[in-house]
């Protein structure tokens, strides 16, 4: 983030699917200890995140999307802590197959949907917390992609 030139009172959403999402959760933390960032919000799809996400700062707000045929967010053996500042939503786009069930394109873009017409109102909270981003007059969006090259 640094090097994208993102300032420590920049507001930053972090988003991550998978161990992304447990990435995410982590670094959160980390930037709320150390200043070095301002994230205020984490969005998770499909991570197991229950055994760290008690370390967030209730300053950072969580929407935890996890598909209920996904056994990947459920890889950690328990469920999210119910805490102010974190919010999970169980999906339901079932397609009878591991590798679809935990599939970004396939489950979890379809739930992002389900989420947006969310009448709960913790899902609500979260949404409107996000509007900020959605309203601003200058975004950048950096992707990244990380990947292993073995010889």
């Amino acid at each position: 983030m640094r090097r994208a030139g993102v300032r420590p009172d920049d507001d930053v959403v972090l988003l991550g699917h998978s161990e992304g999402g447990m990435v995410a959760v982590n670094a959160a933390t980390r930037f709320a200890q150390t200043g070095e960032f301002h994230v205020g919000r984490v969005i998770t799809a499909g991570a197991p995140i229950s055994a760290t996400v008690d370390r967030v700062p209730n300053s950072v707000q969580v929407l935890a999307l996890e598909n209920a045929g996904d056994v990947v967010p459920h890889l950690d053996g328990q469920p999210n802590p119910d805490r102010p500042n974190v919010t999970t939503v169980t999906l339901h786009h079932d397609y009878g197959d591991i590798g679809r069930n935990h599939d970004l394109s396939d489950s979890y873009l379809p739930g992002a949907t389900d989420v947006a017409a969310s009448s709960d109102p913790s899902v609500r909270a979260y949404l409107v917390g996000l509007t900020p981003f959605f309203n601003a007059t200058a975004v950048r969006t950096q992707r990244f992609l990380i990947s292993r090259t073995y010889r």
